[in-house]
């Protein structure tokens, strides 16, 4: 049995970085990081994977990162040097899909990932529109700004506004205009999380949707005391060398 620290790596990657092999990934259960945390490890030792669960094991000096194929960004990875995960990507990765209702918004949500955010969807009148976020690092208290780029959608949806503060495991909207359409948030990650907006607190569960809707808010009296402290700060724990490449140098 391995004695190195266990970790996990989601949306991960390996390149040759600084002439070393690493890989870089947001981390989950590392013992002095935070999760979400966006990561690049010391050089990699040996990667193992295996075809019929679809993990993959990376290992560093002192970290065993279990990783899901499902996860990898083969994309930024280079063949020569990393075909067969790449194959075996291609061959297990399935594309994810996003059922929605016409004239609707959908937020993913996920513990594993910075300021929480997966991705975002908006369908109207029949078409598909994909956002994005637009973190904003501020000395008290960081933002994340949902939108949607202006020359991809159409003039009536540049309206909407959706932003929220990041918290422990917890976010709070500071603005919420979506048109009246409806909006359901879904948890991709593995953890529950909590989501304020005006219509109330909503418990959102690993692999559940849950509507906006202030029938679908949790009780007043059933209100958890959650933090309104500030994630992470994020231009110093993005950078994070955890594995003593000098900068940000963290033994592990």
């Amino acid at each position: 049995m391995s004695d190195k620290q266990i970790a996990y790596l989601h949306r991960w990657y390996i390149d040759i970085y600084h002439g070393y092999v690493v890989a870089h990934g947001n981390v989950k259960g590392h013992y002095r990081l935070m999760d979400s945390t966006f990561i690049h490890t010391s050089e990699v030792q040996s990667v193992e994977a295996n075809e019929q669960t679809g993990e993959v094991i990376i290992i560093t000096r002192n970290t065993e990162y279990h990783c899901d194929i499902q996860d990898c960004l083969s994309k930024q990875m280079d063949e020569e040097y990393f075909g067969n995960i790449i194959e075996l990507a291609a061959k297990l990765q399935k594309p994810r899909k996003f059922a929605l209702l016409d004239n609707s918004i959908l937020l993913v949500i996920s513990n594993y990932l910075e300021y929480y955010f997966d991705t975002v969807i908006c369908k109207y009148e029949g078409n598909i529109y994909e956002g994005f976020v637009s973190p904003h690092t501020g000395m008290f208290q960081d933002s994340c700004l949902i939108r949607f780029s202006p020359s991809d959608i159409p003039k009536e949806l540049y309206e909407i506004d959706l932003r929220y503060f990041p918290h422990y495991q917890n976010m709070e909207a500071y603005s919420w205009y979506h048109r009246d359409m409806p909006v359901y948030i879904e948890n991709s990650g593995d953890e529950e999380l909590y989501f304020k907006v005006p219509e109330g607190l909503f418990k959102i569960e690993p692999g559940v949707r849950v509507l906006i809707d202030s029938k679908n808010a949790i009780n007043k009296k059933n209100v958890p005391n959650l933090s309104k402290g500030d994630l992470y700060p994020a231009p110093i724990m993005y950078n994070v060398d955890i594995e003593g490449n000098n900068q940000g140098e963290e033994k592990k």
